[in-house]
């Protein structure tokens, strides 16, 4: 159970996205009408750090209707704000999809991928993961370096998390995973994407495994939208209580 006055703390742990996410979701779960307030409230503060001008609105919508009937100020919504980022937005994806016409044409792939990337970034701020995740998955046919293979897979990886499309999040660990000239984050991350995949399928055993491999200080705050180290401990210790012996608890994961 997550107390009101904990709200701010435990959102804190999240990037952008992920706290967005896991705001709404506490707002549609919860039958405390404060604790679906104040998750709205910071879901709204969390949009305007995106261009995701529609889905203010959307979460400005439901906490006008929520506070309707109660006493207090009501809600105030930045429509100078929202209609401002509209256009940005719109003048913005002109530029880009643009950009990406003109380098197909010089067919250099790295400008190809950068701008691949460029569309993708812009997307997600827009909260159009579905379109963020067609761009990604087209950048992957332009990367001419390892390196970029890796960091390919892993906005994948992010995206698959926040899409809930656990079948991405294996697919593309695991091509990370056979991927050379990874560090020890990198590797980290795939433990850790591994571990959520084996958790959303019912492989308890296996994802305890993978999230004891992970090293908490190389997911970063890039990966907070996917999980972060709180999480990790909790599903790494839930994971292993629910399929694990005593014998292998002390031998794969102390």
């Amino acid at each position: 159970t997550i107390l009101v006055d904990d709200l701010e703390t435990y959102i804190s742990q999240y990037s952008t996205y992920g706290a967005i996410q896991r705001l709404q979701f506490i707002a549609s779960k919860t039958e405390q009408k404060q604790l679906k307030i104040d998750s709205l409230k910071l879901c709204l503060d969390q949009m305007k750090r995106t261009t995701n001008a529609k889905g203010y609105m959307e979460v400005y919508n439901q906490l006008k209707e929520l506070m309707a009937l109660g006493e207090g100020p009501q809600p105030f919504c930045d429509t100078v704000w929202v209609e401002a980022t509209q256009k940005q937005a719109s003048v913005l994806k002109d530029v880009y999809e643009s950009d990406l016409h003109q380098a197909k044409v010089t067919q250099i792939k790295e400008t190809v991928r950068t701008c691949h990337t460029q569309l993708t970034n812009l997307c997600m701020e827009q909260g159009d993961y579905a379109s963020a995740l067609k761009y990604v998955s087209k950048s992957r046919e332009y990367c001419s370096e390892p390196q970029a293979v890796v960091a390919t897979c892993m906005n994948i990886i992010r995206l698959g998390a926040l899409l809930r499309q656990y079948s991405d999040i294996q697919s593309f660990a695991s091509k990370a995973h056979h991927t050379p000239f990874k560090d020890e984050a990198g590797q980290s991350k795939i433990y850790a994407a591994y571990g959520l995949y084996y958790l959303a399928s019912g492989k308890y055993k296996d994802a305890a495994i993978n999230f004891a491999q992970v090293k908490q200080q190389d997911l970063g705050p890039g990966f907070n939208d996917v999980i972060c180290p709180q999480d990790l401990a909790l599903y790494g210790v839930l994971c292993a209580l629910a399929s694990l012996e005593r014998g292998e608890v002390q031998s794969k994961l102390l």
